[in-house]
């Protein structure tokens, strides 16, 4: 799709569904039946392998790495698609994996977390946390950090896999995936909270309530969002008490028309508002006060009728 205006370039029919990679012109892809590497000019299949899974390819150093529900991770060539290596867990991998410095990272739903040798294959070691593992790890300076349907939060030596730390949130830690911005770790449970932890003790630095299921989280600039699955929020966080000192703009998708009236808008009537800056509470949302914020995005159906996104969109403005 052209970026400019959403207008379809090309379609394949391959049976996509998870999140493609795009790198130095192919897109890669997990089907559901298969991995696919199409050419990213125009849609051409370049290869596909039989591997049936569930999880977003990883590339690193020209090879893929895919995750299947036939209980194996795959490296894949990412030029013709043959297989490097594959290591078979106890059960299904859901996981998407995370390749860092050599070494492959992936969770199963036998309940371990593994550390697989990126050119070999070779288990390095594996954590046991008893219960499936569908949260996708995530490495920060030596550590992995990943969730457990058995309700915990881990933290993780990178090269050995010995426990640092773990935090029991009360519910399966099932559809979310941590992210780690300045020493904090972002995920969501099946409590019905997103949570921050101290990245080096594990302690809860705060918890939000969400309506649904938190998804995976992003987060840049000072600000943190993440998605809820039962009534299509998205909601928006800053990530410290310090003051915003440069000018945020957040546009969702296809309402960057309203974007642009509301950038002509707060023009027109600067001089006559004196904007100050914002201060944004650890785990509070951004809230109005003298400024503009964007706190949720609602997405509705309406019946009968194609799937419409229903945006209430705000801006982040300040000196």
């Amino acid at each position: 799709m052209k970026a400019s205006n959403g207008d379809s370039i090309w379609n394949n029919t391959a049976n996509g569904g998870e999140s493609p990679v795009v790198v130095n012109g192919v897109v890669y892809d997990n089907g559901g039946s298969s991995v696919y590497a199409l050419n990213a000019t125009n849609g051409d299949q370049i290869w596909a392998r039989d591997v049936p899974g569930l999880s977003n390819p990883a590339f690193s150093n020209g090879v893929v790495y895919t995750c299947s529900i036939n209980d194996n991770v795959y490296a894949l060539n990412a030029t013709n698609g043959d297989n490097l290596w594959n290591y078979t867990t106890g059960s299904g991998v859901e996981t998407s994996p995370s390749i860092v410095n050599g070494v492959v990272y992936v969770g199963s739903d036998d309940g371990n977390v593994y550390a697989l040798n990126s050119t070999t294959g070779i288990k390095m070691w594996s954590y046991s946390t008893g219960d499936d593992v569908v949260s996708s790890p995530a490495v920060v300076n030596g550590v992995v950090y990943v969730g457990s349907n058995n309700d915990d939060v881990y933290a993780l030596n990178a090269s050995s896999g010995i426990k640092i730390w773990s935090y029991y949130t009360g519910y399966s830690v099932y559809s979310s995936s941590p992210a780690i911005d300045n020493g904090v770790v972002y995920i969501g449970s099946g409590d019905l909270n997103v949570h921050a932890f101290n990245a080096s003790t594990g302690t809860q630095i705060w918890s939000y309530p969400v309506t649904g299921f938190a998804s995976s989280f992003a987060v840049a600039n000072g600000v943190v969002c993440v998605g809820t699955g039962s009534v299509g929020e998205l909601l928006v966080f800053g990530t410290s008490s310090t003051f915003l000192s440069n000018a945020f703009l957040i546009i969702i998708g296809a309402v960057i028309a309203v974007a642009i009236v509301a950038i002509a808008a707060v023009s027109i009537f600067k001089k006559r508002l004196k904007i100050n800056a914002v201060s944004w509470q650890q785990g509070q949302e951004v809230k109005s006060g003298n400024c503009i914020s964007l706190i949720f995005v609602k997405f509705k159906k309406p019946k009968g009728k194609i799937f419409r996104k229903c945006l209430s969109s705000l801006i982040v403005l300040h000196r």
